[in-house]
């Protein structure tokens, strides 16, 4: 056994082609180590980039609740860049995936926000528009569903910022608005119900552990702001009979 040098048989057919994960029509050459390696610095990068586009997404809503419709838009067109940017970095296929899919997440979120809030908030400045496609967006349906998800959930804390610090609206004021919010949380479930029986592993967006992580989580939560908001308007109108 001497004479065998079981490292240097591995080492040469490391340095091999060997299919690349993301078009298995193009081969990578080169050491797998020096690949795993460079990983390192591209799952550093991949993790800066993500966070841009997060904090991005969370500035743009707030210059929608602000009514800065230019620098809403101007932090939606750095999102779209900083997304292709995140889709070049050279990353494991699997790594690649939820990198992309928490970012796509907080893409489509933005655009929901931006749908939604000149509907609910009809006094607001901005101008109505149309709910992107995923194809649109560049991104993939089960992200593009949890940006919903997540939408509502961002709109429901917009409508209780409302409430809270407009102090100018008068009782009808507040009750037409929870109503108009219970209206519009109503219809997307709806549409969001026809997708509860999806396979987890095909419509989930996450592969984070928690129930909390799913489709159907989710689901769960817009279902809660459906019903938060009728028992509140059930309160509301009962004080008013009685």
């Amino acid at each position: 056994m001497d004479d065998i040098d079981l490292k240097k048989e591995l080492d040469e057919a490391s340095v091999t082609e060997y299919p690349n994960p993301k078009d298995l029509d193009e081969d990578l050459t080169g050491h797998i180590w020096k690949r795993f390696d460079a990983g390192k610095g591209t799952v550093a990068k991949a993790h800066s980039v993500k966070n841009e586009i997060c904090h991005l997404s969370k500035e743009g809503i707030e210059a929608l609740r602000r009514g800065d419709e230019q620098t809403a838009d101007e932090k939606k067109l750095a999102m779209e860049k900083e997304l292709k940017r995140l889709a070049k970095i050279d990353l494991p296929l699997d790594s690649f995936w939820q990198f992309h899919a928490e970012a796509a997440q907080e893409v489509a979120e933005y655009h929901v926000v931006r749908w939604l809030y000149p509907l609910l908030f009809t006094d607001s400045q901005l101008r109505t528009v149309k709910m992107p496609s995923a194809k649109e967006l560049l991104i993939t349906p089960q992200a593009w569903l949890a940006g919903i998800i997540d939408g509502i959930t961002e709109m429901s804390k917009l409508l209780s910022d409302r409430l809270c610090d407009d102090e100018q609206l008068t009782g009808e004021e507040r009750l037409g608005l929870r109503k108009r919010f219970r209206i519009i949380t109503r219809q997307i479930k709806s549409y969001l119900d026809q997708f509860a029986d999806s396979v987890p592993a095909v419509i989930n967006n996450s592969r984070r552990p928690g129930f909390h992580e799913t489709f159907r989580g989710g689901l769960g939560r817009v279902k809660g702001a459906v019903e938060r908001t009728r028992d509140t308007i059930i309160e509301a109108l009962d004080r008013v009979a009685i």
